[in-house]
């Protein structure tokens, strides 16, 4: 019997002494290595070669950072743990920022592969407005002019005032596909109001070449919305009084 009982105590020592060696969390030191990948577009759809894509970490001092290889991956070593902004710069694609990367607990690779597109050669060159009812009709005139198999894309802001732009607004849309010219977007009265637009309010819009993979993002110190792809020459603004 005394056997049995010591026999027991033996086993539940070696079954604790696993238990707290199971609890035990790896030491993953105070850095590792953060990576990534970035696919690149033209101001379409069309692939690029993702290489030569300068990436850094904002901030960082001496400044980190890396060049996409051909497959658009970049790494960096040795990055104390933390939260990051990661800046992607290339000729043609302006700047794009990427924020709250959390790194902790090992090497972090980040999982979202963004996909960048070139800054737009779409020149929107006349705006017209037609209101019937509670439809809202924006009317878009590019240079060059899109159709099925070579589109352009738009992007049109709101405001309240004529000097509406991609500084002031109130709201935006989505980028929409353009395949003729003029270009008819529906202006969808229910997100207006969302955006807290009421009626009998006069709404300025202004419109843009875009990229169909655009660059936007918070900038995180002015807590501006950036939009690095449009293509700044556009027709003046036009304005519809809200249904």
């Amino acid at each position: 019997m005394k056997k049995i009982v010591e026999l027991v105590i033996i086993m539940s020592i070696i079954v604790i002494a696993s238990c707290k060696d199971d609890d035990v969390e790896p030491d993953y030191g105070t850095k590792a290595k953060l990576s990534g990948s970035v696919e690149l577009f033209d101001e379409g759809n069309t692939k690029l070669s993702s290489d030569s894509m300068i990436v850094s970490i904002l901030g960082s001092n001496p400044l980190i950072l890396d060049t996409t290889d051909i497959n658009g991956n970049f790494a960096f070593k040795d990055v104390k743990y933390g939260t990051y902004s990661i800046s992607y710069s290339k000729n043609g694609y302006g700047t794009f920022t990427l924020n709250h990367v959390y790194h902790q607990k090992g090497d972090t690779e980040i999982e979202n592969i963004s996909q960048l597109g070139q800054f737009s050669t779409t020149k929107v060159t006349l705006l017209t407005s037609n209101v019937s009812g509670s439809s809202i009709t924006i009317s878009a005139t590019t240079n060059p002019i899109g159709n099925t198999s070579k589109p352009r894309y738009i992007r049109f802001f709101f405001y309240t005032s004529d000097d509406v732009s991609n500084i002031h607004f109130s709201a935006y849309s989505n980028v929409v596909t353009a395949a003729n010219s003029p270009y008819n977007y529906r202006v969808n009265l229910h997100k207006l109001i969302d955006q807290g637009f009421k009626s009998g309010d006069i709404i300025w819009v202004k419109a843009y070449g875009d990229a169909l993979h655009s660059n936007d993002y918070i900038d995180l110190i002015s807590g501006k919305h950036i939009f690095p792809n449009l293509n700044l020459h556009s027709a003046a603004a036009v304005s519809f009084i809200m249904p």
